[in-house]
Formats: C-alpha cells, sequence, structure tokens
C-alpha cells in the first residue's frame, strides 16, 4: 500500500470516530435527562403522597401496606447504576486506547508532514484519554469497594441477570 492510498482510509477512520464520539455524548446526554426527569417525577408522587398523609399514625399506616413498601422501594441507587458506570468506562476507555493507538501508528505511512503530525496529535490525545478512563474505571472500582457502594463479590464468577 502506498501512503496515498492510506490517507483517504485514514480521513474515513477519523470522521468515523468523530461521529461515533458524538453520538455518544448525546446519547449519554439524553439518558442524564431522563434520570432527570424520572427523578423530578418520583419526587412530585412522593411529595403528593406525603401531603395526603396528615398525622404521623397515618403515615406509619400507609407504609406497613403493600402499597407502602412498593413506595420505599422505588429507589434505583447508585450500587446498580456504579457498577454500569465503571463498565461503561472500561469500554469507552479501551476503544479510546486502540482508536488513538491505531492513528499514532497510521502516521508514519504518511509524506505529508502535516497530516503525519494531524494524525500524531490526534492519537496521543485519544490514548491519553482513554488511559484516563481506564484509570477513572478503576479508581471507581477500588473506591466503590473499598466505601462499601460495590459488594466485594466473587471474582471468579460470572454473574447473570437470571436466579441461580
Amino acid at each position: 500500500m502506498t501512503p496515498d492510498s492510506l490517507e483517504p482510509l485514514a480521513i474515513s477512520v477519523i470522521f468515523v470516530t468523530l461521529i461515533v464520539s458524538v453520538a455518544g455524548v448525546l446519547r449519554h446526554a439524553l439518558r442524564v435527562r431522563q434520570q432527570r426527569v424520572l427523578a423530578d417525577l418520583r419526587l412530585q408522587m412522593q411529595n403528593r403522597v406525603l401531603d395526603r398523609l396528615e398525622r404521623p399514625e397515618q403515615l406509619l399506616e400507609h407504609l406497613g401496606s403493600e402499597e407502602g413498601r412498593r413506595w420505599l422501594e422505588l429507589d434505583d441507587g447508585p450500587p446498580q447504576g456504579a457498577a454500569g458506570r465503571i463498565l461503561g468506562s472500561l469500554q469507552v476507555g479501551a476503544v479510546a486506547v486502540l482508536v488513538g493507538m491505531t492513528l499514532f501508528f497510521l502516521q508514519g505511512s504518511f509524506e505529508d508532514p502535516e497530516v503525519s503530525q494531524a494524525l500524531m496529535l490526534i492519537g496521543a490525545v485519544g490514548a491519553a484519554a482513554g488511559l484516563g478512563f481506564l484509570a477513572s474505571a478503576v479508581a471507581a472500582l477500588l473506591l466503590g469497594r473499598r466505601w462499601g457502594l460495590l459488594p466485594e463479590g466473587d471474582r471468579g464468577r460470572v454473574r447473570t441477570g437470571g436466579g441461580e
């Protein structure tokens, strides 16, 4: 392959990487907005229930009922979401490191010094960002376990959603 034949490939890889990155940021922003809307709705519902109950005895009676127990279990707290965010950081980090390294190594196949420098810069920044995501995921995993947000679990066993 000649350097001239690799130039369209490199441009395509950069273009696809940018599109995937923008799509990932938009997806994350939409997910955060959806979670905020759900939290606001949950807060409004809980406030309406509390407004309906005038005395502490009514509150205790409500919490003892089946509806009251379901109301208390509505919290989808951080332990479930923390593991997903850590896994997401690991995935993004691994992909960013691989794309960054690929772009960094592609820079040697171009004769044009500007294209070569641009690929080297983008590759180095992508790899550094990926390493940052990986380090962040490892730190979150270690701190989450130490603070009790994540269970220690069986390290050699894969957990599935079904019963055991």
